[in-house]
């Protein structure tokens, strides 16, 4: 299979600590997204996880599963229906040493069509002592708009500054 010509439409990398940051202005001429960040947070116990939002919207419009490997066990979690976010994993918090982050890879797919949910793979690591490994499948229930934005923040703290988030259009 040959690769997906991908093109970048911004990359963001945080100067100071956020609560949130939002990609907005997504033109609607791919018909894919890929969004990919190197993430943490400032959360001082433990982890936090890092959620998305489309277009503004905070209603129960989501749902998602999840499963996540440690080395101290596994868990998943479902959200059939009824949530204000979808899930975009776990990310090391100011307890971690300071170099490690988490990575992650999500797909937007179909972002653009006016006739359908919008469906999200992702797929998560994170460095260090932490040592998560998740998968992550999601929708977002509303078939009238294409994704023109995308808000992510975390349940806890803050995203930490040099944090960096890049987001692609992808070609069929």
């Amino acid at each position: 299979m040959a690769l997906q010509a991908r093109t970048t439409l911004s990359t963001i990398t945080l100067k100071e600590d956020s609560s949130d940051l939002v990609f907005s202005g997504i033109p609607d001429t791919y018909k894919d997204l890929i969004l990919i960040s190197k993430v943490r947070s400032t959360r001082a116990s433990t982890d936090s996880d890092l959620f998305v939002q489309f277009n503004g919207d905070t209603g129960s419009n989501y749902s998602y599963i999840r499963m996540i490997g440690r080395s101290s066990g596994v868990n998943s979690a479902v959200n059939i229906n009824g949530t204000t976010y979808l899930d975009f994993g776990q990310v090391p918090g100011a307890s971690s040493s300071s170099g490690e982050f988490a990575f992650s890879n999500c797909e937007i797919l179909d972002y653009a069509s006016t006739s359908k949910h919008k469906s999200t793979i992702t797929r998560t690591s994170s460095t260090g002592t932490t040592q998560v490994v998740g998968a992550h499948a999601g929708r977002w229930a509303n078939a009238s708009n294409a994704i023109s934005s995308i808000r992510i923040f975390t349940n806890f703290g803050s995203i930490t500054a040099g944090s960096t988030f890049s987001l692609y259009g992808r070609v069929a």
